[in-house]
């Protein structure tokens, strides 16, 4: 499962033109690699789901905690672009299922089935900071940092101080550390 594509890239950077698609598809495997290292996470686990042609999905107790609200999803059945909106664990009263956790989606699942193969994917929230990442690697610059020259701004009852350590390149990843930062912390400890 990709954790971003072209389309959505394009969407949340506000590119209405089709000139950077193939500099955009070129950056992408590299970015989630990186995703999938700095979250040690694959954004691929499978579980097994009974759907019965609605917005709701039920899961076993087990697999109840691996579930994150926004992740994607697909699978048999799931409509493409579909999404984790809720969770429900003492299951739905307006579901038909059996009263296990419940799951919500963001689109009907399109048939009727026990034990459909479900892949988690990639949460939704953060797809923003990927989309960055990926033009920060095509630009090679970081557009979302004020110039280091500026230490900090007042007015008023309001400051802002600028913290150069943002944007400098983590050693580890070799991207910008407000990349590395903006990441979910699964599996990834402290």
């Amino acid at each position: 499962m990709s954790i971003i594509t072209t389309d959505q890239v394009k969407e949340l950077l506000g590119i209405g033109v089709a000139d950077y698609d193939a500099q955009i598809a070129a950056k992408i495997p590299y970015i989630e690699s990186i995703v999938k290292l700095a979250t040690r996470n694959n954004w691929n686990k499978e579980i097994l789901v009974d759907m019965d042609s609605t917005i709701y999905l039920e899961i076993s107790q087990e697999d109840e905690d691996e579930i994150l609200p926004g992740a994607q999803v697909s699978g048999d059945g799931i409509p493409a672009g579909a999404y984790i909106v809720d969770i429900y664990p003492g299951g739905d009263p307006t579901s038909s299922l059996n009263g296990n956790p419940v799951i919500q989606i963001s689109s009907a699942a399109t048939k009727t089935q026990n034990s459909v193969r479900f892949f988690l994917g990639f949460p939704i929230g953060f797809l923003d900071i990927v989309a960055n990442g990926i033009w920060y690697k095509i630009n090679q610059t970081s557009t979302v940092l004020p110039s280091r020259s500026i230490a900090s701004r007042a007015m008023k009852h309001t400051s802002v101080s600028y913290n150069g350590k943002d944007s400098e390149i983590d050693g580890r990843f070799g991207m910008p550390s407000w990349f590395i930062k903006g990441l979910p912390r699964y599996h990834r400890g402290v």
